[in-house]
């Protein structure tokens, strides 16, 4: 297996099988770890934090990760995705677990946390702070733009509705529907048949189903409580030991029955001994991750001021590329896009958040790298060979829709409702020029 060494400590493990995906380091000594068989599709991987752990089981994960400082996410082998929408935001020093064989239909966001404190009115005591963990257990049914919040545990065989809203824990081989979610029926399960395209004589076929496949059963000596596997994780430091942990309890342990859970069972017991696994893998340590980027191959037959050029735009990039990483732009294109359906609006602000942070964090990025060597300075926009054809991208609706975000978010902006003004005052104006 291949070690990639990148900047500030991060470490990506594996074959880095990646299509139409892209992976961020925004903090330092975080770890990807790939295995084998593992690959990426039009999938974003975000570590805003530092000292985290995402772990990739022999699965093909579409969709997008931010994860926040000692943060774990793991996703088991054999996951199932309806589309590539599904969204984890991982924060607030928890962790996610997802098993194996589960499947998840488009829309599907997991949330870890509440994003600001809520009180009580007469003690003043924080009410949202504890138990943020997710852990979902193995062959997982989650319907359509389902939630799953902090506090969430989905034992082995267990349904989340569609449009449910996950608070709790969730006993195995039950179906649990509704905002919040409660259990509707017990004593269930579900294989990954298809039924839609199904003709009439194919759906009787499935009418009865006479194996046990699914069936799962408490076992307290291989239960892996999610309190413990809590307690595990903040014993550890650094996000090599929760590595070696997760791949050696989660990973390497093929348990039917590790995550099923039934009501009155014992929940607060110890792990299980597991032998250790990860100390026998062998790693070739490569420092630059030569797969993850791509240079453009200088063309011998063009001339030297073409090459000049060529060379110019890799270090500087160009108009257009400067200008569409302001953040008007990449804002204005957000509100754009997620503003057509309720489940988009849902996440606008989990992703302005996200795009603001980014942002942020590229700045400071770049004034480091420039006071450690001036030379890196970008130089000014007007010098740009493109200058005047990338301008045009200022006047785009998306660029000044964010920039009148950007403005009405102020301390002197006005808030929402100036907002609302100026997208008004916005569409009348390339109403008419259109």
């Amino acid at each position: 297996m291949q070690k990639f060494e990148a900047e500030n400590g991060n470490v990506i493990y594996g074959d880095l099988q990646c299509k139409d995906s892209k992976i961020e380091f925004m903090g330092k000594n975080n770890i990807l770890f790939l295995s084998e068989k593992a690959n990426l599709r039009n999938a974003q991987i975000t570590f805003v934090g530092s000292n985290a752990l995402v772990f990739i089981g022999k699965s093909c994960f579409r969709g997008r990760i931010m994860i926040f400082t000692n943060c774990v996410c793991y996703i088991g082998n054999a996951l199932g995705q309806s589309a590539s929408d599904m969204f984890l935001n991982i924060t607030s020093e928890s962790y996610c677990i997802i098993g194996d064989d589960c499947l998840f239909s488009w829309g599907v966001v997991l949330e870890s946390s509440d994003h600001h404190p809520i009180f009580d009115f007469k003690t003043h005591q924080c009410l949202n702070t504890s138990k943020r963990n997710i852990l979902i257990g193995d062959h997982i049914w989650v319907g359509q733009y389902a939630w799953v919040l902090k506090n969430t545990f989905l034992a082995s065989g267990s349904i989340l509705g569609a449009k449910g809203i996950a608070t709790k824990t969730y006993y195995s081989n039950s179906a649990n529907v509704g905002i919040p979610a409660k259990q509707t029926r017990k004593g269930i399960f579900w294989n990954g048949a298809v039924i839609k395209d199904s003709t009439k004589e194919e759906i009787k076929k499935l009418e009865q189903n006479h194996k046990d496949d699914f069936k799962f059963t408490y076992q307290k000596d291989s239960f892996l409580s999610p309190y413990a596997i809590e307690q595990k994780l903040e014993s550890l430091q650094s996000a090599q030991e929760k590595l070696e942990f997760i791949y050696d309890s989660l990973y390497c342990n093929t348990n039917k029955n590790r995550f099923a859970y039934f009501e009155d069972c014992p929940f607060e017991i110890p792990l299980p001994l597991i032998p250790k696994q990860f100390e026998k893998l062998k790693f070739k340590t490569l420092k630059t991750p030569q797969s993850i980027f791509t240079f453009p191959i200088p063309n011998p037959k063009d001339s030297l001021q073409t090459r000049i050029k060529n060379l110019e735009s890799l270090l500087f990039g160009t108009a257009k590329d400067r200008i569409q990483s302001h953040l008007s732009y990449q804002l204005g294109q957000i509100l754009l896009k997620d503003s057509k359906s309720f489940f988009g609006i849902s996440k606008l602000p989990f992703k302005i958040l996200w795009t603001i942070l980014k942002h942020k964090n590229k700045q400071k990025q770049y004034q480091e790298k420039i006071t450690n060597n001036p030379c890196l300075k970008l130089p000014p926009l007007e010098s740009y060979p493109d200058y005047k054809q990338a301008l045009k991208i200022k006047n785009y609706f998306s660029y000044q829709l964010g920039e009148a975000f950007l403005t009405s978010i102020s301390a002197v902006g006005g808030g929402f409702l100036t907002f609302i003004r100026k997208v008004r005052k916005l569409k009348e104006e390339h109403k008419k020029k259109s």
